[in-house]
């Protein structure tokens, strides 16, 4: 144990130690009620408006968008024998993470990319990463971007109506039908229609990526709830939570997504570790380095942690510094983890899931596969707590392009 890196860490309130499990647990679900119950809760919830498949999705061929935090994907999936494929695919970056646009520069993006495909099909799947309320005929209405995505004035709209609106605009024949899905939904779907003949009890979906988001399915409503996790704001903050929420594009939005999700942890590691060099706990040229530097990224934790090397070892000038700086990296992940099982547990006992059998939980997203740091402290905290201590019975699931092939399914 590092007792000086710890010693501060628990003093700046972001040590795993400042979060208690099952007393945040039971807050979340309160929350989560209030949230279903009225819309005063904190955070916001919406209910999907979309039921796990019974069985394989009908064949036929559909559109699937993908606008992420990084990346709009377009794709045809194709469903044969129950089976699904992707004909085609291609990746542009996100509308408004080069820089602001109007909300028509927007859509004029987004229409140019969806142009190549239009001939493929008239049944659309759109994966929407942001918050949006789903409406009757399962279009959806923006609440607001997130993932420093920005497009002001984009408030408000309704997403694949407009989207349609300018396909038409630009020249488009023919009348194409839409499903518009949260990605942790869609993700949630591709997994499970991938999982045929597999008896869970209960479903969950989790994304952890740039971002993060959670849904369950509820029975009793016969729908999928979208938790819009990222939103929740109640979980214990320390002086560099508040510090990185204040620099961030929109302050006070998303607090528990910069507490714990991909985007964000390198920003907490950089505030960290330069408050620790000015207490003295690194060396005066890691001080100066680290301050020279710029904000670190998770890329950077992961290389860092799987092998030692790149840029936050360029910054250590002593074994010391590299032991401390694995150690900040280690906590503050540690912290993620903890926060990460609050929600899923939460999330299992609202819904009933897992108790006669294992729950499915669908995960999507490089920051949980790909990372060395996220997933196995993330499976240790839930076996622990949610397994050990809860009594609930769960299992990670991974399907390749999980949320394409659930928005096709969805559109199908």
């Amino acid at each position: 144990m590092c007792e000086p890196i710890e010693s501060f860490m628990l003093e700046s309130g972001i040590h795993p130690g400042a979060i208690d499990l099952e007393n945040e647990t039971q807050r979340l679900l309160s929350e989560m009620r209030l949230s279903l119950e009225s819309a005063s809760g904190a955070l916001h919830m919406y209910p999907s408006r979309i039921a796990l498949p019974e069985g394989p999705p009908p064949e036929g061929r559909a559109i699937a968008l993908d606008a992420g935090g990084t990346h709009f994907r377009v794709a045809v999936v194709a469903f044969r024998g129950g089976a699904a494929s992707i004909e085609y695919r291609a990746s542009y970056p996100m509308p408004g993470t080069d820089g602001t646009i109007t909300k028509s520069e927007f859509l004029r993006r987004c229409a140019l990319y969806v142009e190549p495909v239009l001939g493929m099909s008239d049944k659309v799947g759109y994966v929407f990463s942001y918050p949006a309320e789903i409406l009757p005929d399962r279009d959806g209405r923006l609440r607001l971007f997130q993932k420093e995505v920005s497009v002001p004035g984009s408030e408000g709209m309704v997403v694949c109506a407009e989207l349609e609106s300018e396909l038409k605009r630009r020249g488009a024949a023919g009348e194409r039908s839409y499903v518009l899905l949260n990605d942790t939904v869609a993700s949630l779907v591709g997994a499970y229609v991938s999982s045929s003949g597999r008896e869970y009890d209960g479903a969950l979906g989790l994304v952890y990526g740039t971002g993060t988001n959670t849904c369950y399915y509820d029975r009793c409503a016969g729908q999928i709830i979208n938790m819009e996790s990222s939103s929740y704001t109640l979980f214990p903050k320390s002086v560099f939570d508040l510090r990185l929420d204040a620099g961030s594009a929109e302050p006070g939005d998303n607090l528990y997504e910069k507490m714990a999700a991909s985007a964000y942890t390198g920003g907490l590691i950089t505030l960290c570790a330069e408050a620790a060099a000015e207490k003295g706990l690194f060396s005066g040229g890691f001080a100066e380095a680290i301050k020279k530097n710029g904000p670190l990224t998770a890329m950077d934790a992961d290389v860092f942690m799987r092998t030692g090397q790149g840029i936050f070892s360029d910054l250590c000038r002593t074994p010391e510094d590299s032991f401390r700086l694995r150690r900040v990296t280690e906590l503050i992940y540690d912290r993620a983890a903890a926060l990460g099982c609050v929600v899923l547990t939460a999330a299992m006992e609202m819904s009933g899931a897992g108790i006669r059998g294992p729950a499915c939980i669908a995960a999507e997203g490089a920051g949980f596969w790909d990372s060395v740091l996220y997933a196995p402290k993330l499976r240790r905290a839930m076996d622990e707590f949610a397994g050990s201590k809860k009594r609930r019975k769960f299992e990670f699931v991974r399907t390749e392009d999980a949320n394409l092939i659930g928005a096709a399914a969805a559109a199908l």
